[in-house]
């Protein structure tokens, strides 16, 4: 038997130290000041400092993070006060990197000499501390994004934060041009002033330094020393060595689509590598940039929406009430001269569509747009309200003629012939109607129609002509009053209909459910159009009750269908902007359900983004009310009226229905599937659904399942149908 060598207590306990995560010190009172006596050998495992190097006079204090020296001086008087100090502080080690240690002093008097002694521990705490400080900065940089604050200012959060977790490091956040390929500094809060102008002269690639590198391989790049990169330009070499740079880690991060948006640059004044849990908290931040991002843009591309025609870029019907608004409370509030709206469209556009295409309709369309922004000066104001209809807003009119030089300069740039790309020339006309203000009108929506009632005229007369509103066209309004007369009685001889159209998923094609869709056949006649009646009960009143009829119908029907174990979804019902408005709304509602035994989850209502204009607080509170019973809602036709994201992301809105104007684009203009693309990436970074309307080819549907929509409806699915038929539908009975 062999004996063991003897190890004694010295060197059994020095070896356990030196495998030990935790480091033991003391501390010797010393001329009435605590001065280091020794500490334990692995302190150089952990600060890359020897035993003898921590002893020396000053080490620690030199090598406190200067940031948290005067906090931990204050804590000091804890230790003699109580006998013990508990605290955590980040320090520096020998290769330059900061840690966070979790310091813990106990205090004790030697009984044979008297001397106060202090026996201490070290334990590394960076990691926990890291995932802390990691979880607060990625609430805090979400809640900065959704709360719709500037770009800016949420990139410059991002970069203090990373600065909070590498206090080592300086950091810069920069945004790449697309179209200029060159940098913008969005956040460098630690970086002197002269750092952007030379980050922004120079050109994504590799000879941009390791931002412009990262940017044009898409991939992190790391360099060891800056000082020595000989593809770099002088001037940012230069500026390395000025700066105290010496080495460097950019990080870039891109879209849904891989587009590099920016980049996260990170600058060390020593030689230093990412490691593995920094390269994996800024895959946190660079996700969060990347949102942040996308967000903005799509915030832009939709407020443009809201107030621009998509296809002539003009500003559309919002945007146009929303400038003569204006103009009548200048002229109303003692400005000079009358206000005059010239409403027009073009003379038999519809033969243009139907013999040469939609697509030289467009084409013209867009021509007719260029030369009013560039014929018409200084007073006027041109907008598209859709189709081939414009307005055209002059103020300052002194007299009546000033309005017909309007009109007359209007017609002669529509005259002049258009040279469409296929090759075809075209010679067109416009009819115009005007109203003036005050004579006409003292708000926008009466002079409006007035302008449309004239224009009807001037179209009357042979077209190609312009006409001033007079009092006694009444002809138009008389018609518009039988027809009022006629819907009142509509429901109380059955004449409205229900017709549905299903909905389904566009991923596996699957059946969802079904919009209810109110249709009016008069007996023996034909069916009078939606356009013509619903517009009419809307400004009547009468939508209330007939409102009330439709979601009643299409619940008891609903209710019917699965009573008669077809497998159905969700039936989607639609709000008016007067119903919705309506007291009893939220009771009504709730009241149909119970009458009808239609669970709410199968109910699905749809509002128009016209119906959140004005009170905000009381239609996000009606939203909570019926979304409390149990209901879902949808926002519909988004995109073609308010889209205000500031109000949309306090919306308590289920889904997002693309309007089909966009989705009858898809395929063929690039700007819809912009449009469409940020709208379904908006509605995903606010957790909404979303739906498309008006899908009638398979190129469309193909496009809408590559960005990543829910749902559709339209033509290519079904055209809406009376109950008995859409019972009948392959998938519905399957």
């Amino acid at each position: 038997m062999v004996d063991e060598p003897y190890e004694s207590d010295g060197a059994r306990l020095r070896r356990l130290l030196s495998a030990s995560p935790t480091i033991l010190y003391s501390l010797r009172e010393r001329d009435g000041r605590l001065s280091a006596t020794w500490v334990s050998d692995n302190v150089a495992r952990l600060t890359g400092y020897s035993s003898a190097q921590a002893l020396a006079p000053g080490w620690w204090w030199d090598n406190l993070d200067p940031d948290m020296k005067d906090e931990v001086a204050a804590r000091q008087a804890e230790l003699f006060a109580a006998g013990r100090l508990v605290h955590e502080y980040r320090f520096r080690c020998r290769d330059g990197r900061m840690i966070w240690i979790h310091d813990e002093l106990n205090l004790v008097r030697d009984e044979r000499t008297g001397v106060l002694e202090a026996l201490g521990s070290w334990t590394d705490v960076t990691v926990r501390r890291q995932a802390e400080m990691l979880q607060r900065a990625r609430t805090d940089v979400l809640n900065c994004v959704l709360a719709g604050n500037a770009l800016g200012d949420v990139l410059g959060l991002a970069a203090r934060h990373v600065e909070a977790l590498l206090p080592e490091v300086r950091v810069a956040v920069l945004l790449v041009d697309p179209a200029s390929r060159r940098f913008s500094v969005a956040a460098a809060p630690s970086l002197p002033g002269e750092y952007r102008a030379l980050i922004e002269s120079v050109e994504v690639g590799e000879g941009g330094g390791c931002s412009g590198a990262a940017a044009g391989r898409g991939e992190m790049v790391a360099v060891d020393d800056a000082l020595a990169q000989p593809e770099w330009s002088a001037a940012l070499r230069e500026y390395a060595g000025r700066a105290g740079i010496r080495s460097c880690c950019s990080i870039p991060f891109a879209d849904s689509g891989g587009q590099v948006l920016g980049t996260f640059t990170l600058y060390y004044g020593v030689q230093r590598t990412l490691g593995r849990s920094e390269f994996e908290f800024m895959e946190v931040f660079t996700r969060l940039s990347a949102l942040a991002v996308q967000k903005l843009r799509a915030e832009k591309q939709l407020e443009r929406l809201a107030h621009y025609d998509p296809l002539t870029a003009l500003p559309n019907r919002l945007l146009a009430h929303a400038r003569l608004a204006r103009a009548l409370e200048r002229a109303g509030g003692g400005g000079s001269g009358a206000v005059a709206v010239l409403l027009l469209d073009l003379d038999r556009f519809k033969n243009i569509n139907e013999s040469l295409g939609h697509p030289a309709g467009d084409e013209l369309l867009c021509a007719i747009a260029r030369r009013f922004e560039q014929g018409l000066g200084g007073n006027d104001r041109v907008a598209r309200l859709g189709g081939d209809e414009f307005l055209v807003l002059a103020e300052h009119l002194q007299t009546p003629d000033d309005a017909v030089r309007v009109a007359q300069k209007i017609r002669a740039l529509v005259q002049q012939p258009f040279a469409l790309p296929g090759g075809q020339e075209l010679m067109v006309s416009a009819s115009i109607g005007i109203s003036l203000f005050p004579r006409d009108g003292d708000n926008g929506t009466l002079l409006i129609q007035r302008a449309d009632a004239a224009l009807n005229q001037a179209k009357k007369q042979g077209r190609n002509a312009y006409c001033f509103y007079a009092a006694e066209w009444g002809a138009s309004a008389s018609a518009r009053l039988q027809l009022e007369m006629r819907l009142r009685r509509a429901l109380e001889r059955a004449e409205l209909r229900l017709f549905y159209q299903p909905q389904m998923t566009l991923g596996e094609g699957g059946f969802v459910g079904a919009e209810a869709l109110l249709r009016w056949l008069p007996e023996g006649q034909a069916m009078i159009p939606p356009a013509d009646f619903i517009p009419l009960a809307e400004e009547t009143g009468l939508i209330v009750p007939i409102g009330a009829w439709v979601l009643r119908e299409a619940c008891r029907q609903t209710r019917a269908w699965l009573d008669a174990g077809l497998p159905f979804g969700r039936i989607a019902v639609n709000l008016s902007v007067r119903q919705f408005q309506h007291q009893d709304l939220v009771a009504l509602v709730e009241t149909v359900l119970c009458e009808t035994g239609l669970p709410a989850a199968c109910l699905e209502l749809e509002i128009t983004e016209s119906a959140l204009i004005g009170e905000v607080e009381l239609a996000v509170a009606k939203l909570a009310a019926l979304r409390a019973l149990g209901v879902s809602l949808a926002l519909d036709d988004f995109g073609t009226g308010y889209s205000s994201l500031a109000y949309l992301k306090r919306l308590p809105l289920d889904k997002l229905k693309v309007d089909q104007s966009f989705v009858r684009g898809l395929g063929a203009r690039d700007d819809d599937r912009a449009i469409v693309s940020a709208t379904i990436a908006m509605a995903r970074s606010l957790g909404f659904a979303t739906l498309a309307e008006g899908v009638e080819t398979e190129e469309q549907l193909a496009i809408l399942r590559a960005l990543g929509c829910d749902a559709g409806q339209g033509y290519l699915f079904s055209r809406p149908l009376p109950a008995a038929a859409f019972a009948r539908l392959p998938w519905f009975t399957a």
